[in-house]
């Protein structure tokens, strides 16, 4: 094996290209998003309970940053991330956030629901009709439907905003995050639960380290250095190896970095790592291989992320 690896990456998207290679896209800044709720409703509800993961603008879609353990953990389960319990203003501005909506739709609810909400859902999620949540808890858990101009009359100190998150990985390896923003009341015994917002999202995992898993001779591939940088740590010598790789892209599976190819102490052009963030390998490109060159492994299968 030449290396082993860690590694770490900030939520901003920095693309990096060579004489010898384009300019790449991050997969989920094109991917589909799918949203249940009146945008302004959304906008509204969003500001009062703001998202643990960032909600980001790609192109003519949203999708989200989740960090590596993050996705893992949501992988196995939904979790609820984020609470507001309503003090007096904060339940007066979540009934003037309601009353501003000027359309009346249908939302979602449920009475003293116990267990999983989004338990049943699975790959597939992408290319469905929009308002996914919301038919999928009408057609899985018997929610009721109320106008949500209803929903306001509920609104009060004590009730609860919550956000949900699941987070689900198709035949593709695409990661795809389910979120339901949730507004709970107790009334006597009962429990109610409206769904006033449900969005899938494509997700940018946001790696720290990646790590090799090997018997002897392990490394860690983290930022070293701003721009994009990223180094090649020696666990076993405790110093940096002498590559520097650019980060290029992150695909469905893998990110992709740059490294300078030099002959005689010119760069002829640019080899090619990438890193898979689903427990696969490190492989590796060398530019004096050719344009149809197939990648090489670096690693066992296996890489741990951060």
């Amino acid at each position: 094996m030449r290396r082993a690896i860690t590694i770490a990456f900030s939520t901003t998207i920095i693309l990096f290209g060579s004489a010898n290679n384009c300019l790449s896209q991050d997969w989920f800044i094109g991917a589909e998003n799918n949203c249940a709720g009146n945008t302004a409703a959304i906008a509204a509800f969003s500001a009062l309970l703001p998202s643990s993961y960032p909600i980001r603008i790609g192109a003519n879609t949203l999708y989200t940053s989740i960090d590596a353990p993050s996705v893992n953990l949501l992988l196995s389960g939904e979790k609820v991330v984020d609470n507001l319990a309503l003090n007096k203003a904060a339940a007066a501005d979540y009934r003037k956030a309601m009353e501003t909506i000027t359309d009346n739709y249908n939302v979602p609810f449920v009475v003293e629901v116990g267990g999983a909400i989004l338990g049943g859902m699975a790959p597939p999620v992408v290319g469905l009709p929009g308002g996914l949540l919301f038919s999928y808890v009408v057609s899985k858990i018997n929610a009721r439907l109320a106008p949500l101009k209803s929903v306001v009359l509920f609104v009060a100190e004590g009730g609860q905003l919550q956000r949900r998150w699941k987070v689900v990985r198709e035949a593709d390896k695409a990661t795809y995050a389910i979120s339901s923003l949730e507004y709970v009341v107790s009334l006597g015994l009962e429990q109610r639960r409206f769904f006033t917002q449900g969005c899938l999202y494509p997700v940018n995992v946001v790696v720290s380290e990646f790590e090799t898993n090997e018997k002897i001779t392990n490394k860690i591939i983290k930022p070293n250095g701003g721009g994009g940088m990223w180094g090649v740590w020696d666990i076993d010598d405790n110093k940096w190896d002498s590559w520097i790789l650019k980060y290029n892209y992150q695909d469905k599976e893998f990110y992709y970095f740059f490294e300078d190819a030099i002959e005689n102490g010119t760069v002829k052009g640019q080899h090619e790592h990438r890193i898979s963030f689903q427990g696969g390998r490190w492989q590796y490109k060398n530019f004096f291989d050719g344009a149809g060159a197939a990648f090489k492994n670096l690693s066992s299968p296996g890489i741990k992320v951060k």
